[in-house]
């Protein structure tokens, strides 16, 4: 017979209460975990919607000052070697090249020192990053007439403008590109009017 209690009802199933106390562990680790999981969360570092934020974060904020004041620095000394460097390229005379002979000269020595200045026009560059805005302006600045000379006097170096050749300026081929060469020039007070505002942040 199956057991009766004294109020009438059946007797306790065993297997019913284990599954019920099953029930109980699950729900019991369930909550645990959804409460761990809250806890990783509000402790940070954890979570990847918590790097999210913070990535958002620290760029919103920027460079601190010291670091801006380091990279405006950089530029300014990056920018102070360019301008020597291509003052070089016409120290032979003082106000510029004035004539053809002049300006061909000048091409080829500017030319024969690219190798030198793209490497600093390119550390200028990678220091602008973190610079203040007026140093990242005027290293921009400097960057676009540079590149501009160069656009316009690395076609002619060595393929029309042959050093190796006497008296090279007085070739047909070199009369017909003073044009090119003058142009060139005209972006060389610019440039270096941008790298000297630059530099100026060092003082």
């Amino acid at each position: 017979m199956v057991g009766v209690g004294h109020s009438g009802h059946q007797a306790n199933d065993p297997e019913a209460e284990g599954v019920q106390i099953i029930g109980r562990r699950v729900r019991s680790r369930k909550i645990a975990v959804q409460k761990r999981g809250r806890d990783l969360e509000m402790d940070g570092g954890f979570s990847a919607a918590w790097f999210a934020k913070a990535a958002l974060d620290f760029f919103k904020r920027g460079p601190s000052g010291a670091d801006r004041k380091a990279a405006d620095v950089g530029v300014a000394d990056q920018a102070a070697f360019l301008a020597r460097q291509l003052r070089a390229s016409f120290e032979e005379w003082s106000g510029g090249p004035q004539d053809l002979e002049q300006r061909a000269k000048w091409a080829v020595k500017l030319a024969r020192g690219f190798p030198v200045t793209d490497a600093s026009l390119a550390a200028m560059v990678d220091a602008r990053r973190r610079a203040s805005d007026e140093e990242q302006r005027a290293a921009d600045d400097a960057r676009k007439e540079y590149h501009a000379i160069g656009d316009l006097v690395n076609p002619l170096v060595p393929r029309v403008i042959n050093p190796d050749i006497k008296r090279f300026w007085e070739l047909t081929e070199v009369v017909a590109v003073d044009g090119q060469l003058r142009r060139a020039w005209a972006h060389m007070r610019p440039c270096l009017y941008s790298l000297e505002s630059a530099s100026a942040s060092k003082d």
